[in-house]
């Protein structure tokens, strides 16, 4: 029997909720006239209105099917990834940290053979996907494979700082020549 996991309710609160925000904040500033109207104002204006659209069409493009033989995987941006259960006998599920981001991965001895976005899914999906890959374990628990983040993942806090102040010069420029 197929199972098909779709992204949890809490990750649509977790991102719709701010965006939402963001967009009545947009519509705020026109409704009290702090936005001029202009083209730039209303491009703006278009462009946060469309962005909670797309992060709630984002998150619908996640899904995870458990098939009696196989595994696969979507997501928006990437393509379809599949493992056939018999070619994952030995595998285990791990926690891989790469490109400054945290995967779930399908691992074998060899060869890592799926990587998901495991932070969309309920607790529901990482638990049967457990119990799938690897039936004859008896913890369920996830290893963490030991790998040294970059410098850059490191010092995340100073990148938030520099486009945090790039933002309130580009504010006070536009400010400046209208």
């Amino acid at each position: 029997m197929k199972r098909t996991y779709k992204a949890s309710p809490s990750s649509y609160a977790i991102f719709g909720i701010p965006t939402i925000c963001l967009l009545g904040f947009v519509f705020l500033t026109f409704y009290l006239g702090i936005a001029s109207r202009g083209p730039a104002d209303l491009f703006c204006a278009f462009l946060f209105a469309v962005l909670p659209i797309f992060v709630f069409w984002w998150l619908s493009r996640f899904r995870l099917t458990i098939g009696p033989d196989s595994i696969s995987y979507s997501s928006a941006f990437g393509k379809e990834q599949s493992v056939d259960l018999a070619d994952a006998r030995d595998a285990e599920v791990v926690l891989v940290y790469e490109r400054r981001m945290l995967f779930l991965a399908i691992k074998t001895p060899t060869e890592i053979k799926m990587r998901i976005h495991h932070k969309v899914f309920s607790r529901e999906a990482y638990q049967d996907l457990c119990r799938t890959v690897m039936p004859d374990s008896v913890s369920q628990q996830v290893d963490v494979v030991p790998q040294k983040p970059t410098a850059f993942y490191q010092k995340r806090w100073l990148w938030y700082v520099v486009v945090g102040l790039f933002l309130l010069l580009g504010a006070g420029l536009l400010e400046w020549f209208y």
